[in-house]
């Protein structure tokens, strides 16, 4: 009988000639299918033989072994999404996609072709992708590659000497994730409490813990206990673009404690009034507190399009959630907040990403006090 997997993929197992192989699908039909094609290619002796497989179909086989160590629902997603980018690439005048290039068959210039067509590539809000975007399709290549490698069904790895593109984009700490100045803060907390939006304690919420909004929307009043904000789901897409909870924070440093005070209490306090007003909601342990308006689950695009609106008002330079998050550890720094103490709270799952972090803050602290020293010349 096929075995449900916790991500909804109906998995069956099958012995053959000794050695046990799994298949996968969304539908039983699917994973069906997928058995009977499987049965058929072991029989005929050519399963093994990958020679034959294009860029695209040795990716489906790589992806159904991935499905194996079960991965989040937002990896397979990614996964997906870096699978079909790179197959639909045109790599040449003549309209040749990479997907349908042999594996056995692709060059290094071929993975060079890939790239440059990556970068011309028009991404959402009708710009070409960034450069750290093909980056991420290119290293992804390298690992499909890799893999192929580790079968024995290619030589060497076509994609192991393309180098990274140089970055020419501003870093989105400087630009959409930077910390905030007290003036902007100031300033848009002014004009989202004047416009009665609906994130207010959210935003206040996030600026005073560092959370980021999948983590804050999935925050229930039973994860407030003992004077601790138990961190330890998040809001996150499946593989087909639902929006769920999911079990497990971002990396497993993610799922942390943060202390509650006074300021934080607030925040909460004041989105508990508004969805009693809102929803007029019998408050139980195991209700979420950050909600959308219309009672669901916090979106992140949408928190973002609230926070557009108040800085086009305002005029403040646009920026994302994500700066609040990196306001609340800049002025941490700034308040004399130890690194790993930080990085505990953040729940980097390396305290180098902390360190970075403390040096930017630091070298940008120095520049501003160096401006108020008088040397009386």
């Amino acid at each position: 009988m096929p075995k449900k997997r916790k991500d909804g993929y109906l998995r069956i197992s099958f012995m053959y000639e000794g050695k046990r192989y799994y298949t996968y699908g969304k539908t039983m039909k699917e994973a069906r299918d997928k058995e009977l094609k499987l049965r058929e290619e072991l029989a005929a002796k050519t399963y093994q033989r990958g020679k034959s497989l294009t860029f695209s179909e040795y990716c489906e086989r790589w992806y159904d072994a991935r499905l194996c160590s079960s991965p989040s629902g937002q990896t397979l997603k990614q996964y997906r999404t870096f699978m079909r980018y790179s197959a639909e690439a045109v790599i040449d005048k003549a309209g040749h996609t990479f997907g349908k290039l042999k594996l056995v068959d692709i060059e290094y210039q071929n993975v060079l072709d890939l790239q440059k067509a990556m970068k011309s590539k028009i991404g959402r809000g009708g710009n070409p992708l960034k450069t750290s975007t093909v980056n991420k399709y290119i290293g992804f290549v390298k690992q499909i590659f890799e893999s192929a490698l580790t079968e024995r069904i290619i030589q060497w790895n076509p994609a192991k000497g393309v180098k990274d593109l140089k970055r020419i984009e501003p870093k989105a700490r400087e630009t959409l994730h930077r910390a905030l100045t007290l003036e902007e803060t100031d300033a848009f907390f002014k004009a989202a409490a004047e416009a009665k939006d609906w994130y207010l304690p959210l935003y206040e919420f996030m600026l005073k813990t560092g959370c980021r909004v999948g983590e804050a929307g999935a925050l229930k009043l039973s994860d407030i206990r003992g004077g601790m904000i138990n961190v330890k789901s998040t809001v996150t897409k499946d593989e087909i673009g639902g929006i769920v909870i999911g079990d497990m924070a971002k990396t497993e440093a993610g799922n942390r404690k943060i202390p509650y005070n006074k300021a934080i209490r607030a925040a909460v306090e004041a989105q508990k009034a508004a969805n009693g007003i809102m929803f007029g909601n019998v408050v139980r342990t195991d209700d979420r507190i950050f909600k959308a308006p219309a009672g669901g689950l916090l979106l992140e695009n949408k928190v973002n399009k609230h926070i557009r609106k108040l800085c086009k008002a305002t005029g403040i330079e646009r920026f994302t959630s994500h700066a609040f998050r990196a306001t609340f550890a800049t002025r941490a720094i700034e308040s004399g907040m130890k690194p790993k103490t930080l990085s505990e709270i953040l729940g980097h799952a390396d305290i180098s990403i902390t360190m970075n972090l403390y040096t930017h803050v630091m070298e940008n602290t120095k520049a501003a006090e160096m401006q108020l020293v008088n040397v009386g010349i």
